[in-house]
């Protein structure tokens, strides 16, 4: 009765053994999906950053061409309609940008949720480690 129950006990530890193995390399996993979403994050910050740069000295030039437009009024016809045309130019390039920046916003707003969902993961795969674990060593006490 004894062989059967430590043979019972050996049979249930090699499937927890088995189970914290598979939980291991899912562990595994995640933490490296979870480093390559924080690169991910990371460039599209920077991204956002080099948006909002250009952005704000677009802006600074718009208010030089406008500012020259509006001085050129009394100066030649041709000079004015070619400060328009960059001002004109200048302004798309800005709302463009905008439309980038709110992009890579949003991406960033779906990667940092993912990113939360494998952390979660991680969490979830520990525990469940952690508690096989202790499984794992209550049988084998229990076949010792």
């Amino acid at each position: 009765a004894h062989a059967e129950v430590v043979k019972a006990a050996t049979v249930k530890l090699d499937a927890k053994s088995e189970e914290l193995r598979c939980l291991g390399y899912q562990i595994t996993g995640l933490q490296v999906d979870n480093k390559a979403l924080y690169a991910r994050c990371q460039a599209l910050a920077d991204a956002v950053t080099a948006a909002t740069v250009a952005g704000k000295a677009a802006t600074e030039e718009t208010v030089t061409l406008r500012d020259a437009a509006t001085a050129s009024e009394e100066a030649h016809a041709e000079v004015v309609k070619a400060a328009t045309v960059k001002l004109d130019a200048k302004s798309e390039e800005l709302r463009c940008l905008g439309y980038q920046i709110t992009g890579l916003q949003v991406d960033n707003k779906a990667l940092y949720a993912r990113c939360q969902a494998l952390a979660d993961a991680v969490t979830a795969a520990t525990v469940a480690g952690k508690a096989a674990t202790e499984e794992t060593v209550t049988l084998r006490d229990a076949a010792t």
